[in-house]
């Protein structure tokens, strides 16, 4: 199975830097044939990047309400079969396009995934790993909750990355 760690945001502005900063500290540990890659949320960019994976770990910056360094864990699934079955830990399954995009990246990951999915472009597994930000302004550093959730998001993609690599081909 090939998997791929893949990045979203910008390190340069505050909360936005969330991903890169979660790649930086699992890059060294991924194993050899897991793809990791940084990028800026540009839906074409995220459609090439993902293209021959056969599953994603995408980490990025959340906006949804939630409070902030909240660590949100949500599986979009590829749009082949029925709709998935909720999971008893009650993981979110699948993701809705918002009426006004609430990515710092101005189209962004949801795009992209919907993208994906209406170009049949989407690999078998895309699980996001976002953090709850509240900052995005251009040379802010990550806020503080931001920071203090760091640890649970790199043993959110780590635990990801051990699951997917161990799942036959």
């Amino acid at each position: 199975m090939r998997v791929g760690v893949l990045a979203v945001g910008n390190r340069f502005a505050g909360d936005d830097g969330v991903g890169p900063f979660v790649l930086d500290a699992v890059r060294d540990e991924l194993p050899a044939n897991v793809v990791a890659r940084e990028l800026d949320g540009e839906p074409a960019r995220l459609l090439d990047a993902w293209d021959g994976l056969d599953a994603v770990v995408l980490v990025d910056a959340a906006c949804s309400g939630a409070p902030v360094g909240t660590v949100h864990r949500v599986v979009a699934v590829a749009a082949s079969g029925p709709p998935p079955a909720r999971p008893a830990d009650g993981t979110p399954v699948g993701l809705a396009l918002p009426a006004t995009p609430r990515s710092t990246h101005g189209a962004g990951v949801t795009e992209a995934l919907g993208l994906g999915r209406m170009l049949g472009r989407l690999p078998a597994e895309v699980v996001v790993i976002g953090v709850e930000g509240t900052r995005f302004s251009p040379g802010a550093g990550l806020s503080h909750e931001v920071s203090d959730a760091l640890p649970a998001a790199i043993r959110a993609v780590r635990d990801e990355v051990r699951r997917l690599v161990a799942v036959p081909a």
